[in-house]
């Protein structure tokens, strides 16, 4: 009985103290007088585990391992293991209280935090009162995407296409879901994406389906030891550099650091080898990350699986996708894999854009005539006339450079979603192979504004209140645009002028990628450029002696000069506003005068 009363005076004596020199001297004198103290208060926790949520608590006792103990995964900072906990095989990860608490605390408190099916899920956590080693529990999954890939290798039955697509669409989602809680992985890898096969259909099971499950968390304090090179390749090149200059204690991820180790796993799979080649030294690691990493892929990867994995490998962050624009490339494509017709990589891209109007190769060859009816007042790009088989009157422009499929496909939504008046339609898009041309509506009929500001061979002139009709729809059809997110490189080679001069901007040169952060600055930019067509304009009109003496028509030319000055620091609101409070007074004399 003393010893009982005396271990417990002892506890009291010691609970103030350091924590190690707490729990090692309990630890001592349990063993010395035989009597384990966490018999007396089966609630008493460590105090660095005090904020874990109490209910997961699993009592060390409840676990039980195998003999000799299955190890599945070692690493520096834990060791997993197989075990039971009533009944239930589980995964049990052990660390070690003394050196790798923090990292126990640290997968803990992100754990219990989580709740996706794509994420492996914690079962408890658990701490021996007698060493204090510490234990996550976990579902068991016997399987990593690393030995999925090579064992399938191994035996010549490599995962076709639309497998891989489906198990990185569940990575994906699972790092969609993390990123949305502000979590970063930080060690997105083959060896941490379990795979569990598919348990409902055993014929899914022996093509390689299976449940993602996301685990390891944040393990990135890595020595650069020789067995680590070949796992540094999944690293984001802002990364790894701070590891070679053994800048550890400066390492700050991003979620574009998540994305290059997304795309590198998903380069693995389609590679079926470890991506950049299996022997790699530091060195070549060093040359690799110098440059653009250069992947790869076999010939049956689509062109859009292509520049989707070479945008999230990019050098340069702002290139890397986000994890929502992922997921909905990758949800695209898988739904194209399951449709029967699919065979091959061209079809697949083909049948990418298959959800909106595409026009045939042949249809787009007959509306222009071979292409022989260029568009000679727009110098910018090459363009075409056309004529479709419904008589619609229509301009062609070939996308010209090298095509990423997924910034064209981005592109292309947002521009069939356009609809006004002084913005000329994306009408359909054809795709051949590598090529991809815009069939944009062609409502022109007397062609693009800068033929009348910089041909002088034209008798016809503009005058003021024509002039001004085209300023004010130019200034809305801006406007619409800025309000749906979208930056326009506006100039005059990119209006066209209707029946009655009404301005309408061409659609192909919109920017429509990601540039959330600059959007505000590049609407500033657009404004600027608009108040440089306002120049040109006037200066137009000084030079054709258009202005004449009509009241109206001076008033028009001031507001024109006040628009001028008043684009070098408005918003295009503001702009509109002005423009339109002229048009409201006097559209009915500017009416009389075919304005």
């Amino acid at each position: 009985m003393w010893k009982y009363e005396g271990m417990n005076f002892v506890r009291k004596m010691v609970m103030s103290g350091h924590e190690k020199i707490k729990y090692g001297m309990l630890n001592f004198l349990s063993q010395r007088l035989r009597a384990p103290f966490h018999t007396l208060e089966d609630n008493i926790v460590p105090a660095h585990v005090g904020k874990l949520p109490q209910p997961m608590r699993i009592p060390s006792e409840d676990l039980t391992f195998a003999s000799p103990i299955h190890s599945i995964m070692e690493s520096k900072y834990s060791t997993s293991h197989e075990g039971l906990w009533h009944g239930i095989r589980v995964m049990v990860k052990r660390f070690d209280y003394h050196s790798q608490k923090d990292y126990f605390l640290f997968e803990a408190t992100v754990h219990v935090r989580l709740q996706c099916p794509f994420v492996i899920d914690l079962y408890g956590w658990s701490v021996d009162t007698h060493d204090y080693t510490c234990y996550l529990v976990f579902e068991l999954v016997n399987c990593n995407l690393a030995t999925l890939i090579n064992n399938r290798k191994d035996s010549h039955k490599p995962l076709q296409l639309h497998v891989v697509i489906d198990l990185m669409l569940q990575l994906s989602r699972a790092l969609e879901y993390l990123h949305n809680k502000g979590i970063l992985h930080k060690d997105i890898r083959p060896d941490n994406v379990l795979v569990q096969p598919s348990r409902s259909c055993p014929e899914l099971a022996e093509k390689g389906y299976g449940r993602v499950k996301l685990c390891n968390f944040g393990f990135d304090r890595w020595d650069l030891g020789p067995s680590q090179l070949n796992n540094l390749i999944y690293r984001a090149p802002e990364v790894w550099t701070l590891h070679e200059d053994n800048h550890i204690e400066r390492l700050n991820y991003t979620f574009e650091a998540d994305i290059y180790s997304f795309g590198m796993t998903f380069a693995f799979c389609l590679m079926e080898e470890t991506p950049l080649g299996s022997n790699v030294v530091k060195v070549s690691l060093e040359q690799v990350f110098k440059k653009e990493v250069s992947l790869n892929f076999p010939p049956s990867c689509p062109l859009i699986l292509k520049d989707l994995l070479l945008s999230c490998t990019s050098k340069r962050l702002e290139d890397r996708p986000s994890s929502s624009s992922i997921t909905m490339v990758l949800r695209h494509l898988k739904l194209l894999t399951m449709k029967s017709s699919i065979c091959d990589e061209h079809s697949i891209d083909r049948e990418y854009f298959s959800s909106m109007p595409v026009i045939s190769y042949a249809e787009l060859c007959n509306a222009t005539t071979d292409f022989s009816s260029s568009v000679q007042n727009i110098s910018l790009h090459s363009m075409y006339h056309g004529v479709l088989s419904d008589g619609t009157k229509v301009l062609v422009q070939q996308v010209e450079g090298i095509i990423n499929m997924r910034t064209l496909w981005f592109q292309t939504s947002q521009l069939l979603n356009l609809r006004h008046s002084n913005v000329a339609g994306l009408r359909a898009v054809c795709i051949n192979a590598s090529q991809c041309w815009f069939v944009i509506e062609n409502s022109s009929v007397h062609g693009s504004l800068d033929k009348w500001l910089e041909d002088e061979s034209i008798e016809e002139y503009l005058d003021v209140a024509i002039c001004y009709r085209i300023a004010i729809g130019t200034a809305c059809g801006l406007q619409y645009l800025h309000s749906h997110g979208i930056v326009y490189g506006i100039s005059p080679e990119n209006i066209l002028l209707g029946e009655h001069y009404e301005p309408q901007l061409l659609v192909w040169s919109v920017q429509c990628e990601d540039v959330d952060e600059d959007l505000h600055y590049l609407h500033r930019l657009d404004v600027v450029q608009f108040g440089t067509l306002i120049t040109k304009l006037l200066s137009y009109l000084t030079r054709s002696n258009s202005i004449g003496d009509a009241s109206t028509a001076n008033y028009q030319v001031y507001i024109l000069k006040v628009v001028e000055n008043l684009c070098l620091n408005a918003q295009m609101d503001e702009v509109v506003e002005v423009l339109e409070s002229v048009y409201d007074c006097y559209h009915d004399k500017c009416y009389t005068l075919g304005f």
